[in-house]
């Protein structure tokens, strides 16, 4: 009945507005409320808890495809950090990259079958291209630094990620053949966990330039930086809505970890979990 009448209160937003409403939606994150880290989803209006998986181990950065079908993440469950692909509707998941090291912080193209993924089999991270299907990886950065936290453009063209090539890391873009990097960043001395918005105006970001992590926005030309979050707390893990009205992030400012979501101009901040443990790195699904 609640699926019902999210479907019909978002199709009269639609009507009013001209934007479907956001009642539908659903927030994918990862907790540590059973003791071992594993994944939840949450409606928009925080009801309707559930637990995605019972891997008993340590499992981040969940992805959600563009489609909504698929969710990549990594898992400790074999005991190295590994990616893997769940089928939402059947649960169904299967390793798609086990490479020594790192296999971590995937980010889908929107093409619906390319990630950009974070890899360390080679020494340090570096970012890389893995086909879903095939999960043949092509290298796309090749640095002495670390290069970590891909995320792409809305037009496949480029992915804005966090390197540490200066000794303190910074946003960076590259285009998808690796053949030209630009610095996005100049303020602050840790700029990390970079979201490009849906609509591809803005960036959103977590910095400690003021001391506490804060949640900040930047156009892609490195205009505009706005700070949205002020909170005398940590505020991390950015993620925009799919229609790019809303933010959801992770904020420490009630003692623990709670997943929380505002407006992408940063007004209306509301909680959206409550855990006496640590909820954190949320992302959309529709």
């Amino acid at each position: 009945a609640r699926t019902v009448i999210h479907r019909f209160a978002d199709e009269l937003i639609l009507k009013m507005t001209g934007e479907r409403g956001m009642s539908s939606a659903k927030i994918v994150f990862t907790s540590d409320r059973s003791g071992s880290t594993e994944l939840y989803q949450i409606d928009f209006d925080g009801e309707n808890l559930t637990r995605l998986t019972t891997d008993r181990s340590l499992i981040v950065t969940p992805a959600v495809s563009p489609d909504g079908t698929k969710l990549c993440y990594t898992s400790y469950i074999e005991n190295n950090p590994d990616l893997y692909l769940m089928v939402l509707e059947s649960g169904a998941t299967e390793r798609i990259a086990m490479f020594p090291g790192l296999n971590f912080s995937a980010d889908w193209a929107p093409d619906g079958n390319t990630l950009a993924i974070t890899l360390s089999k080679d020494g340090n991270s570096e970012l890389y291209l893995l086909d879903s299907s095939s999960q043949q990886e092509t290298r796309l950065t090749k640095n002495v630094w670390n290069d970590v936290s891909p995320s792409w453009s809305p037009d496949g063209g480029e992915i804005v990620y966090t390197a540490d090539n200066i000794g303190a890391p910074q946003l960076y873009i590259i285009d998808r053949t690796g053949q030209q990097i630009r610095r996005l960043t100049f303020q602050g001395s840790y700029n990390v966990s970079p979201e490009w918005s849906p609509t591809g105006e803005d960036i959103a970001f977590s910095s400690s330039m003021n001391g506490n992590f804060n949640i900040y926005t930047i156009h892609p030309n490195g205009d505009n930086l706005r700070q949205l979050t002020q909170e005398a707390a940590n505020n991390e893990d950015p993620a925009w809505s799919p229609d790019g009205r809303y933010i959801a992030f992770h904020s420490t400012r009630d003692g623990t970890g709670s997943i929380y979501i505002m407006n992408a101009d940063g007004t209306n901040q509301r909680k959206l979990t409550d855990n006496t443990g640590n909820d954190f790195s949320p992302d959309w699904l529709r």
